[in-house]
């Protein structure tokens, strides 16, 4: 399995936010992380054909199309994402891999950000 993102700890403290700004500051902390390592983010938090995407990166002709996830405990990773939602991401990787983004290698991504400010990534395509 090719990995092209690795996973690390942040050191940005999610204490005392609600609910709805920890998704932000998750997406925030991939952001910074990304473009950390020479990724240009293409979108945030944009509707497509299937729903919205929360992140598309690009770097060297590869595109990683993200949905992250604040996670309260590890232990809750998969519990924080429903069937239909991945079917709706599926959609949306097949659909822009065909279309904008058909001559680059496009990846899709579940990212979770815990508490503790630590990255954890999953290539949902390979």
């Amino acid at each position: 399995m090719e990995s092209w993102i690795s996973t690390e700890n942040h050191s940005v403290v999610s204490k005392n936010l609600s609910n709805s700004d920890r998704g932000l500051w998750a997406e925030q902390i991939v952001c910074d992380f990304l473009i950390q390592k020479k990724w240009s983010i293409i979108s945030r938090r944009t509707k497509y054909k299937f729903g919205e995407i929360d992140l598309i990166a690009e770097r060297d002709r590869q595109v990683a199309i993200v949905e992250i996830k604040f996670l309260h405990q590890h232990w809750m990773a998969f519990e924080r994402l429903q069937l239909a939602q991945l079917s709706r991401l599926q959609k949306n990787h097949i659909y822009l891999s065909q279309t904008y983004f058909y001559k680059k290698n496009t990846k899709l991504f579940l990212c979770f950000v815990s508490g503790d400010q630590k990255i954890t990534w999953v290539n949902l395509t390979d």
